[in-house]
Parts: structure tokens; sequence; C-alpha cells
């Protein structure tokens, strides 16, 4: 409704006159609290911690007294990112009508595809020093980041570092002829199954099998049915896609989005896994350090001075 034109209190009006009771259950709307709906993180999946903080037993809101932490993909998304962002755009150009904002927002392909591989976290994005000519847009995870290293010591990646490999293990996904789950064998596999299964059953209606005993083996049958359906579909997902699937010379974000399953980040290593389940590791580097050169020297200048 905002982003179609209506005010913040055309829109709290008009729940109110619909009934819609607020979180707190109050009947009546306000202005203010449909400002605060419309730029709370939380309907995009992320979370911002420690918004408020206990100082001498009592709370109060955190106006930087304490650290606060952005976690991105702590839950699942109610609206997109972009939607989000157009509301906080015109937000803030109504407060200040000067200012310029873009009229588009960037779309990281990698969202929610990047995962830690110590933790299974997922990673999310931020932008390290910002507002700094070293700013750069990094993925990092997020136990990591709201625990420290006590919970997660794993490293950020830089999204320049994984592009770049995401194009040569995308490339080596394309070529690659031995993709294959065993097509034929996991058919048969299959099969063997669910002959298993209906010998199970039929033991059952004979009464030779305890109910306990039949349970239970039957639950393992059922569970590896499940295992092999999911090979066969990721099987099924590239005979559909694979033959539109061609090489790239450049990074494309929606070949990631339409053929990467998931990338797992350990300390200097990606693991890509695509869509028919083919994994490739690569190494990965984040270049060298921001500081800038002969920082060193400088130090042990002003060391000697003193």
């Amino acid at each position: 409704m905002y982003l179609e034109g209506s005010g913040r209190q055309a829109i709290a009006n008009k729940l109110t006159d619909m009934g819609v009771q607020t979180r707190t259950g109050q009947t009546v709307w306000s202005s203010r609290t449909i400002s605060s709906i419309l730029q709370n993180e939380r309907y995009i999946g992320n979370s911002l911690l420690q918004k408020t903080v206990k100082i001498n037993g009592k709370v109060v809101r955190n106006k930087g007294q304490r650290a606060m932490y952005y976690v991105e993909n702590s839950h699942p998304a109610i609206i997109s990112a972009e939607i989000f962002e157009k509301a906080k755009a015109m937000i803030a150009e109504k407060i200040n009508p000067n200012a310029k904002y873009p009229s588009e927002y960037p779309d990281y392909a990698f969202r929610s595809k990047i995962f830690c591989g110590k933790c299974n976290a997922p990673f999310g994005h931020r932008i390290n020093s910002p507002n700094t000519k070293y700013a750069k847009p990094i993925w990092r995870c997020n136990t990591a980041h709201s625990r420290g290293k006590k919970g997660c010591d794993n490293k950020n990646i830089f999204n320049e570092a994984i592009e770049p490999l995401f194009v040569t293990a995308y490339n080596e996904f394309v070529n690659n002829k031995g993709y294959s789950d065993g097509g034929e064998n996991i058919i048969e596999t299959k099969q063997a199954l669910l002959q298993e299964e209906r010998n199970l059953r039929a033991l059952k209606v004979r009464g030779l099998i305890a109910e306990s005993d039949f349970n239970i083996e039957m639950a393992a049958i059922l569970k590896r049915i499940e295992e092999v359906d999911g090979i066969l579909k990721k099987s099924a997902l590239h005979d559909t896609h694979g033959k539109a699937a061609k090489p790239i010379t450049e990074f494309d974000g929606d070949k990631v989005r339409e053929y990467l399953d998931r990338a797992a980040v350990t300390d200097g290593t990606v693991t890509f896994e695509f869509i028919n389940g083919y994994k490739i590791t690569l190494p990965y580097s984040n270049g060298q350090s921001g500081n800038r050169k002969g920082w060193k020297e400088k130090l042990n200048k002003e060391v000697t001075k003193k």
C-alpha cells in the first residue's frame, strides 16, 4: 500500500477501520506504528540484535551504549529486500526531499546461497569498512558475527573473491560429463526398495512380523526411498536445465540463481554444490589487507622517535 502511494496515516486508518489488531492487541493504529513496520528489518529475514540493553537494572533503548549486531537470514523473510529498501528510501526522501536515492538496489545473487562450512549457519551480506576507500561487500558467518570466535571462528569472504570462483566452478559443472548419479542404478535401487516395502507389508498382513519390528524396518525403508527420490529429482533438474547451460566468461548472477544449490565456505576454500549434486571445492583468497603500503616502516619510525 505504501509503495502504491498510500500515506502512513491513511494505512493506519484503514487497518483501524478493518478491525485488525496490532502486535500488542490494540485496535487503533497510528502512523508511528506503520512507520516502524515499514523500517523493521525482521520482515526481510534479518535481525538487529541488542536494540535495547539493560543498564543499572533498567532496560533502555540502545543509543550507542552497547554494540548492535545485524544478522542476515536469521529467519524466513515475508517480503523481498528490494521492496523493503524502496519503502525505506521513500520515507527518507519525504524527510529530505533534496536528497538523491537510487532507483534500483543491489540484488546479490548469492543471498541465501552461502553457508558456513563449520557451523552450517547462513552467511550474511554487509559492507566492510563503509564510507571509506576500503569499503567492500563481504559475506560473513552469522554465528561468528553474533557470537564471536567462541561461536564460530570461520572467516569472511569478499564478494569480489567468490564471484570469479563461481565462474570457474560453473564452467566445470557445465563441461563435466560424469555428473550422473548412476541414473539406471539409482532407478534399480528404488525398485528394489519398493519391493522390500511390499514384502514387509505382506509379512505384517500374514502376522509374521511384530508391530514394533515392522515400524522400525518400514521407517528405514521409507527414509532410504526419500533419499533416492532426492537424487532422482536432482538428476531430473540437470536433465531439464543442463542442456541450456553454457560456459560463461564473466560472472552472471542469473546462473547462480538457476544452477547453484549452495556454497559452503571454510577457511580458504569454497565448495560449490550444483542442482544435480555435483560438487567442486576451490581455494580462495581475499587478497592483501587494506592497510596501506609501508605501514610497518611508518610504525617503526614512530617507535624510534619515542
